[in-house]
């Protein structure tokens, strides 16, 4: 997994935990521990991945077009 899958799967299992915790599936108290732990680390690695990003000059690069998609469900548009 790149970085930004990371942060897709974080906001995937939050998603799947805050229904559980709201009783809007079936899940048990240790099953939404357990994705809400998951989450946590796909968040943390999505950080990391995010903090090894350059900093000067960004280039558009398939990596950072990843990230964009996952933010903001939108790619950037790419000057010529």
């Amino acid at each position: 997994m790149n970085g930004h899958e990371h942060y897709a799967e974080a906001e995937r299992l939050l998603a799947i935990a805050e229904r559980g915790s709201t009783g809007m599936t079936d899940l048990t108290t240790d099953e939404i521990s357990r994705m809400t732990a998951g989450a946590q680390v796909h968040a943390i690695l999505a950080l990391a991945a995010a903090t090894a990003l350059p900093t000067q000059r960004m280039l558009i690069t398939d990596s950072l077009q990843g990230w964009f998609k996952a933010v903001e469900g939108v790619e950037p548009e790419v000057d010529d």
